[in-house]
């Protein structure tokens, strides 16, 4: 959040609306927390997505307070940035509320700023933090692949440990091919956004022989493209060497090639995911930095069982919490 608005301003606190009354947050927090509380208001009242602004329910009531408060204290943080150019803010880095209230098209258009900063951080942000616990859990369940990534990381990292934030860098990682392996297989089987947002066709279409009407609605399934049992081997399976193109798993079950498009957890052209190229970067660097000094415990015996989600696919228990051991002396 201190790259969207300044660290400052990211440890302001602002009142939160909870079932059990009022609690002082740091806009960070508070951010992080409204979004988790909008994905738990539409998995428990379906009609907040027809009816968003409502109040149906208390939870209703409290997710808008809340969303309401966030955009007044938004309003305010650009207020007060305007008052202080950043050519005379000593206190204070460059951030993207900063970069936007000085760019031509959006220094007067302050609720369109508001708007870009959320939908930076939900792109950004929150797919970063779904994507590297997934990456822990998968590899805690799989210890086979959790020794395979640390053997590729640890000599290189050993070489550079004096000095972690000047000296990792993207060439550093960029041969950590398994590590990238590894991201890229828990984003198939749970991609931060299973479903795509609704889309319309501009003109009358028939595709494979479905025939779509102009302004027709569609969504992309996402997570069925990336289990589809024509294109994956064990589709189900956590297995980081299909996307390895000298593994026999990186071909489809009959030997092809799979569809460039098979694997597509941040979608593509006009309307790919604005967090993309961020959390691709960001993870790239913070994963092996993780593992490096860090081992994962589950906090109870229950988070190793197993469920089953809709279409019997078997996964680890949610939510999935680990205790953190350090096992490097080193400072980051």
């Amino acid at each position: 959040m201190a790259t969207l608005c300044g660290r400052q301003q990211a440890d302001q606190l602002i009142d939160y609306d909870t079932p059990t009354g009022q609690e002082k947050m740091p806009l960070w927090k508070f951010v992080d927390t409204i979004i988790a509380d909008l994905g738990e208001r539409f998995m428990t009242n379906p009609l907040a997505g027809f009816f968003p602004l409502i109040r149906l329910t208390g939870q209703d009531a409290r997710y808008l307070d809340n969303a309401y408060r966030f955009r007044d204290a938004m309003r305010k943080l650009i207020e007060d940035k305007k008052k202080t150019p950043s050519s005379e803010d000593e206190t204070d880095s460059i951030d993207m509320f900063r970069v936007l209230i000085e760019d031509d098209y959006y220094k007067d258009k302050p609720e369109e700023i508001i708007n870009e900063v959320i939908v930076m951080f939900a792109a950004g942000m929150k797919t970063i933090q779904v994507s590297t616990t997934n990456v822990i859990q998968f590899l805690h369940f799989n210890p086979e692949y959790k020794k395979r990534l640390l053997e590729e990381i640890e000599g290189p990292l050993n070489e550079i440990s004096d000095d972690f934030m000047t000296k990792l860098t993207t060439d550093v990682v960029e041969d950590f091919s398994f590590t990238r392996n590894c991201f890229y297989e828990s984003m198939r089987l749970h991609p931060p956004a299973p479903l795509s947002s609704t889309s319309c066709f501009s003109k009358d279409i028939t595709i494979n022989g479905v025939h779509f009407p102009k302004d027709s609605a569609f969504y992309i399934n996402i997570m069925g493209m990336n289990r589809d049992s024509e294109e994956w081997q064990r589709p189900d399976e956590f297995l980081p060497d299909r996307f390895d193109s000298e593994s026999p798993l990186y071909a489809r079950p009959d030997g092809g090639k799979r569809n460039p498009l098979t694997f597509s957890p941040f979608l593509g052209g006009k309307r790919i995911c604005l967090g993309k190229t961020f959390a691709e970067t960001t993870i790239r660097l913070t994963l092996p930095l993780l593992f490096y000094h860090f081992d994962f415990e589950t906090v109870t015996p229950d988070q190793e069982l197993v469920r089953y989600i809709p279409g019997g696919v078997k996964d680890p228990e949610v939510p999935f919490r680990v205790i953190t051991k350090r096992k490097m002396t080193q400072k980051i």
